[in-house]
């Protein structure tokens, strides 16, 4: 499976997530392969119009249900995979995508932490 898919096929992560099933460890581990092959993506110049797909479906995963749930219930964040600082050098035509990323990335931090 590629390491985007793995990541964005939520339902099945979640169920795989239950703590009788599978160590939580595992989503961790499907966020940093996604990372790294995002990594792998921006290094590729014949990759380039790939990055800003890839990107995207990581930023809806993120902001849907499904990605609320990951963070909410088994703190694994998808935006994780999205390393914004490295990605701002190794692909700046990404810079739009990049600063949504940065800008929901803060907005739910800010909402964690004024969770009691």
């Amino acid at each position: 499976m590629r390491p985007i898919s793995a990541l964005g096929n939520g339902k099945e992560n979640l169920k795989s997530l239950r703590p009788n099933r599978s160590p939580p460890h595992v989503g961790q581990q499907a966020i940093e392969v996604a990372k790294r092959a995002l990594h792998r993506l921006a290094s590729d110049s014949a990759s380039a119009e790939r990055i800003g797909s890839k990107i995207q479906r990581i930023y809806t995963l993120a902001r849907s249900q499904v990605g609320h749930r990951l963070l909410n219930e088994h703190q694994i964040e998808p935006f994780d995979a999205i390393d914004v600082k490295a990605l701002r050098d190794m692909a700046p035509a990404q810079a739009k995508q990049l600063d949504a990323v940065e800008g929901s990335k803060a907005e739910r931090a800010k909402a964690v932490r004024r969770l009691p």
